[in-house]
């Protein structure tokens, strides 16, 4: 007997009623119902949207400015979220923050070798690769003056977490790598603007404390094809050299700004259309005077 659904004949009206069969006795017969949008269901998204919510309101305690925020270009965006102002944000973009921190864990997973034994995940990847090291998700706080390592109490020092470094001990070079997550339409997709300037900080900051970056990944996974596209990215000396100037006088600027509690300067864009502090900016507040809390 094949396998069919069955409707309303007692009393399953919009539920569905699963019963599959075999002509082998030995063959145990499952059934089951299941239905959606009822108090039960209601509870579980509940729980999992207050679970989402506290990940989206988890705050830093370190001093540091974060990459993740210099790589924007408006110096007040800065100011509200170093001041750890909570801007708003829709569902998609939190969402797509909570399956990119997923995909983050996953491959962070993969490679230190938590999906097996780390002496075989070890052994793997010095018969494969004996020639590399791999450094995955490390924390580097660099002051962007002395251009040294620092602590989080650093006002004046950006942290930096690379996904995965990649040593070759034989040329003496290191390979930065990170990995991202793309949704909506794929004939529009290229690497973002964002993403490039977090490599381009991340690059310029290492290398003055003793790395020698010569290669440069920025590893996508296309969501909705269940897609991996990889790309290179190549920085001249020169767009090293005019990026570590920029983040030198941004950070002064703020710090100038919270002391004499004048407004950073705006810096208007397409991008002002998907900004948290959108309401806040246009309503010229202050990110030196509030604590502004998002419901």
């Amino acid at each position: 007997m094949m396998a069919h659904v069955s409707h309303g004949a007692h009393g399953t009206r919009g539920k569905h009623h699963l019963a599959n069969s075999d002509n082998n006795a030995n063959h145990a017969v499952y059934r089951g119902y299941f239905t959606q949008n009822n108090p039960d269901t209601e509870f579980i998204m509940q729980f999992i949207q207050s679970q989402i919510d506290t990940f989206t309101k988890k705050q830093s305690s370190s001093k540091n400015f974060a990459t993740t925020v210099l790589v924007h270009t408006c110096d007040l965006r800065i100011a509200y979220a170093k001041s750890n102002i909570s801007g708003e944000r829709n569902e998609f973009v939190t969402r797509s923050a909570l399956f990119g921190a997923g995909m983050h864990q996953l491959m962070e997973s993969l490679i230190s070798g938590k999906f097996l034994s780390t002496d075989e995940t070890h052994e793997y990847i010095q018969q494969k690769y004996p020639n590399f090291e791999f450094i995955v998700e490390q924390k580097f706080r660099i002051n962007i003056n002395t251009l040294q390592l620092s602590s989080e109490d650093d006002e004046y020092a950006i942290v930096l977490k690379p996904d995965l470094i990649i040593y070759d001990k034989v040329a003496n070079e290191h390979y930065l790598v990170d990995w991202k997550t793309f949704y909506g339409n794929i004939k529009f997709f290229k690497p973002k603007f964002e993403d490039r300037r977090q490599m381009l900080i991340y690059s310029t900051l290492l290398n003055k404390i003793g790395f020698n970056i010569t290669k440069i990944f920025l590893v996508y996974f296309l969501v909705q094809r269940m897609k991996i596209v990889p790309f290179i990215l190549q920085f001249s000396d020169k767009d090293h050299e005019d990026m570590l100037n920029e983040l030198q006088k941004r950070i002064q600027v703020f710090h100038t700004a919270r002391q004499t509690k004048t407004l950073p300067l705006k810096h208007v864009g397409d991008w002002c259309k998907r900004c948290p502090f959108k309401k806040l900016c246009q309503n010229n507040v202050s990110p030196f005077e509030i604590q502004f809390k998002s419901d």
